[in-house]
């Protein structure tokens, strides 16, 4: 029987063909060609030759080039045509994105200067899109809640400006948008202190046949301890367990421990095959997901490509060891750091404001470092924004819209957005848009307070 993957379609999506159209509208076919080319030379320059993978985190990007404009309309395209290539952890942020600029096209055209956005898009902002394409969510969340003139305002060496302007006959808004890059730099330099420490007792694992599912809770900052750590305290207890068992718990950390359930992932590989890395991995060599903590793992199998030499379709087609772990860090001081404020951002956007007229501002996040952090992130969003001195600036509104997705392997994607505002008293608590979200249909945001206290899917 021939083994399938993966578990979905190609999305036969039209909003999502109209925004990738158009915005391939404004590159030449060879322009395209030679980005596509550029993505899968970057790919595959951080393949490794062998099958095994020591250290790899999880959720890192399979991209690590200076186009990443060029990388989001990748993901699109294959996502679209050629699942193969398709990288769905990285792709679930993204797709929905363009999908929801699609559904509002005609209204996205008839905004004053978004032509030349998306050529800056494309052109001296391709390695820092994520900015860009906020401006252009939240240009339309205005112009779908009835403002007949939203304009993006043009960039002057002379004057700091908002981004855009919203008008209608009984209003008018200048708007700015702040994107917050996807993780803080604390997490990234904790993810790295993370892997200086997994890797080399990875390769004492695979080394010594260790097959193992780690589960490690930090409840010190990591970058207090040592690089060899884990290799220090764990390397020598590893013979004499009795499996599933606590290692250790105490004041630093805990650690917990399994083996690897060879016969779930070889009944699932008799028909399927499963890319590398991917949740699927986790759900079969773990025995479950959970993408608000770091997971990373070290395999050894038999690598296949699957339809074509090129990209993103490398696939698991046997697999004969396996050690990872779910890691994370609930020390106070480390969840204070990664829980990034908006104050610097709403400071800079008053900054940018004219000294007469009604302002909003619209800040957009990710919640990617689990519910701690977050629970501190919005305790502290809250203390800035009603704490937060205007300087005089007629600032009415503020919107922060976090965001959180997912790749579960039987989805191309899945998506949730909490919106949080907050009117000032000259607001007179009347809200200048009816429509909050910014990549959500209308209606479709999690009701239930916030979307990081629920399980993810």
């Amino acid at each position: 029987m021939p083994r399938e993957i993966p578990p979905f379609r190609e999305m036969d999506d039209p909003d999502l063909k109209n925004a990738f159209e158009w915005f391939l509208g404004f590159l030449s076919g060879n322009d395209w060609k030679a980005r596509v080319d550029a993505v899968e030379d970057n790919i595959e320059s951080g393949f490794s030759p062998v099958t095994l993978n020591f250290g790899a985190e999880g959720n890192a990007s399979v991209y690590t080039g200076t186009d990443s404009i060029g990388w989001y309309l990748y993901l699109v395209d294959a996502v679209q045509h050629d699942l193969l290539k398709y990288e769905p952890s990285q792709g679930a942020g993204i797709v929905p994105v363009f999908k929801r600029l699609g559904a509002d096209l005609d209204l996205l055209r008839s905004i004053g200067g978004v032509e030349d956005r998306v050529e800056r898009l494309l052109g001296s902002d391709r390695g820092r899109p994520d900015g860009g394409l906020f401006e252009l969510l939240i240009a339309l969340v205005w112009k779908r809640s009835g403002y007949s003139t939203v304009e993006f305002i043009p960039e002057t060496s002379r004057r700091k400006t908002p981004d855009f302007l919203a008008g209608s006959d009984r209003d008018e808004w200048f708007v700015e948008c702040k994107r917050l890059q996807k993780r803080s730099q604390y997490s990234e330099r904790e993810q790295e202190k993370w892997l200086a420490m997994w890797s080399p007792f990875a390769q004492h694992l695979v080394r010594q046949g260790h097959s193992l599912v780690f589960d490690i809770t930090f409840h010190v900052e990591l970058e207090t301890l040592p690089d060899d750590y884990l290799m220090e305290q764990l390397g020598g207890k590893l013979r004499s367990l009795s499996l599933p068992c606590s290692i250790i718990s105490n004041d630093t950390w805990e650690v917990k421990a399994k083996r690897v359930d060879y016969r779930r992932v070889r009944d699932h590989l008799r028909r399927y095959r499963f890319r590398l890395p991917s949740d699927q991995l986790q759900e079969l060599v773990a025995g479950y997901r959970n993408p608000r903590r770091g997971f990373s793992f070290s395999v050894e199998g038999d690598l296949v490509r699957l339809g074509g030499s090129s990209g993103k379709n490398r696939f698991l087609d046997d697999l004969s060891f396996a050690a990872c772990s779910f890691w994370s860090c609930d020390a106070p001081q480390a969840v204070r750091r990664k829980a990034r404020d908006v104050r610097r951002q709403l400071a800079r956007a008053v900054d940018q404001f004219p000294s007469d007229g009604k302002c909003a501002v619209h800040v957009g996040l990710e919640t990617v470092d689990g519910p701690l952090v977050e629970k501190e992130r919005l305790d502290r969003i809250v203390h800035s924004v009603f704490d937060f001195d205007d300087l005089g600036k007629d600032l009415r509104w503020v919107y922060c819209h976090l965001f959180e997705s997912y790749a579960p392997p039987d989805q191309a994607f899945v998506i949730d957005e909490t919106v949080i505002h907050f009117g000032s008293r000259s607001s007179g608590g009347v809200e200048p848009i009816g429509s909050r979200p910014a990549v959500l249909p209308d209606g479709t945001t999690f009701s239930e307070g916030v979307h990081w206290r629920r399980d993810p899917p």
